[in-house]
């Protein structure tokens, strides 16, 4: 029906049809389908209502921000919310700021994302349009997160989740407990995180909400890092990978090339790690898409940690080479590093019969780290994480273990061999 109505030049059905399945192409994964279809009808002349033109503006926009297409976003959805602006229509306003929003939050320009939504959610408050204002809470609460203010984010996503509720909404609540977890991710609370990213992972795999689910995997491979379980890490990231690919998310590509190069340092591989950082910034650069402020201080820590393992010219040569390598190339060397079968459990079976089988996979790394003599500070650098991080699983094990000692805790692991 689309195509007819393009080549019968009858462009108004022709934009009505093609703003109304933006989001069906979005949530789909038909993001290149989608976008052909909308710059069609958009480019085709003819008489339109401003209002037609404006919803497939805004949807052109959304789909070319989620491939990276920041420019050609920012243009459409600033072209939308000038229309909708005109024709005084608070709703349409509201959905082209949005639009915004989020290009501003690739970029990194948090300062945008706040005066964005603080116009958007003064007037979804003043309609009353509960669906609309659980939308902009959630995103916005993403934004802010990945900005570094958690309590904030908190405070929108349990907004969200309220609004969504009240519409009943699977979608959105899913979106929400969501956005909760990857909240916890941050708070090294991995028990919350898992559980809720898999319960939003289980709506949107039944939604069919392609980038949702690739999203859920990614978060949930960062999860199984943070725990310390290294095979399921691989195969979480593998799955959001082939996703992030087929639709041409380059944003997320890296974000999870990323947390590939994590793993790749937790498992001893510092120089796949620095291909990976290298092609990963490259990518960034390309779209312009800097690394968020919250994941900053992760990625310092990798990049050091590498450093001291490959030298400074070891690190340099195999980060120039990541910086020559196209997208494709980094998906490739990182797919077949992640179905290799090198990929195994932190742990053995043994190690569960010493009587640690109460500890987390990361705790247990971390008591043979102590027991090995290392200080805090070495063990972080070690397993690329925080000293706060190091410190709480130390908490952890000496709760569940009942001792009070670093002493101690290397008596219990010599006694059991497990150093």
């Amino acid at each position: 029906a689309l195509g007819w109505a393009i080549a019968q030049g009858d462009t108004e059905v022709a934009l009505r049809l093609a703003g109304c399945l933006w989001r069906f192409w979005f949530f789909r994964g038909h993001f290149t389908e989608g976008r052909q279809w909308l710059e069609a009808a958009l480019s085709a002349t003819g008489q339109t209502s401003a209002s037609a033109r404006a919803k497939a503006l805004c949807g052109a926009g959304m789909l070319a921000h989620y491939q990276g297409d920041y420019a050609r976003a920012e243009a459409l959805c600033a072209e939308s919310l000038s229309l909708y602006r005109q024709l005084n229509d608070g709703l349409g306003v509201a959905s082209a700021l949005h639009g915004l929003a989020v290009v501003d939050r690739s970029r990194g320009n948090f300062d945008g994302v706040r005066a964005r939504y603080a116009e958007s959610l003064a007037l979804l408050r003043e309609l009353g349009d509960a669906a609309a204002l659980g939308h902009a809470f959630v995103y916005f609460g993403y934004a802010v997160l990945i900005q570094g203010d958690i309590e904030f984010a908190r405070k929108l996503f349990q907004e969200g989740h309220a609004a969504y509720e009240a519409t009943q909404d699977p979608w959105g609540i899913a979106f929400a407990v969501h956005g909760s977890g990857v909240l916890a991710w941050y708070e090294n609370d991995y028990v919350a995180a898992q559980r809720l990213v898999e319960e939003g992972l289980e709506t949107f795999r039944a939604l069919a909400d392609q980038r949702a689910v690739a999203r859920s995997l990614g978060n949930l491979g960062n999860i199984a890092l943070g725990r310390g379980d290294h095979r399921a890490a691989a195969a979480r990231y593998a799955e959001a990978l082939a996703i992030f690919r087929a639709l041409g998310d380059t944003l997320f590509i890296a974000n999870t090339l990323e947390g590939v190069a994590a793993l790749q340092i937790a498992t001893k591989q510092p120089r796949q790690a620095a291909h990976l950082l290298g092609a990963c910034e490259k990518m960034r650069e390309l779209i312009n898409a800097p690394v968020a402020p919250m994941e900053r201080p992760r990625l310092g820590r990798m990049r050091s940690t590498v450093r001291s393992k490959l030298g400074v010219h070891g690190y340099d040569s195999a980060w120039t080479e990541g910086r020559s390598m196209t997208t494709e190339q980094a998906l490739a060397e990182a797919g077949s590093e992640l179905s290799s079968a090198a990929w195994s459990p932190a742990l053995g079976h043994d190690d569960l019969a010493s009587g640690v089988s109460h500890l987390t996979r990361r705790e247990i790394e971390v008591l043979r780290l102590v027991a090995g003599g290392l200080s805090n500070a070495r063990i972080a650098d070690e397993l690329v994480i925080s000293a706060r991080t190091v410190n709480a699983h130390l908490v952890s094990i000496y709760d569940k273990l009942g001792l009070h000692t670093r002493a101690a805790v290397t008596r219990f692991a010599v006694e059991r061999r497990l150093v």
